[in-house]
């Protein structure tokens, strides 16, 4: 099926007829969206995220954009927790953000730590990582301008 095509399934075990539309929308609940003080956010979205309807979920917070933290996280617990609660796949990882001090520095902080966050996603069936850089260096970006109506453009 592709994207805003409708197919009518039949089912042969209880012979009904189902009409699935396909989109290109997945709604998911990332963990911080129920960070609150004292609570386990990764625990409160594996409890809350399905009752409310979401079927995919994300994790973010200290222990996943903490760099070298990832690789100690037990992604086949996480991975059971989640199926356990109902949901079906999750969609992103947060990661922390790229060093931006030199490209040199940005390429081993890569190469060294946010590699972490690509294993556990891997691990956690995973398709996304999600991460940034940190204040921009001018010096590194010469030449960049703004293009009209916010899009950048090179001199």
């Amino acid at each position: 099926m592709r994207q805003g095509e409708s197919h009518t399934l039949c089912n042969p075990t209880i012979l009904t007829r189902v009409k699935v539309t396909v989109s290109r929308f997945i709604l998911s609940c990332t963990a911080c969206a129920l960070r609150a003080p004292g609570k386990d956010e990764l625990l409160e979205t594996l409890k809350h995220a399905p009752v409310a309807g979401f079927k995919y979920w994300g994790v973010a917070g200290p222990p996943f954009w903490t760099p070298g933290v990832p690789q100690w996280i037990d992604a086949d617990k996480i991975n059971k927790l989640a199926r356990d609660a109902g949901l079906e796949g999750m969609t992103e990882v947060y990661a922390a953000g790229i060093v931006t001090d030199s490209p040199q520095a940005a390429e081993a902080y890569v190469r060294n730590r946010l590699v972490h966050s690509f294993h556990l996603a891997e691990r956690l069936h995973c398709p996304l990582v999600v991460f940034s850089g940190g204040k921009r260096q001018v010096r590194w970006t010469r030449g960049v301008n703004r293009g009209g109506q916010g899009t950048p453009s090179v001199d």
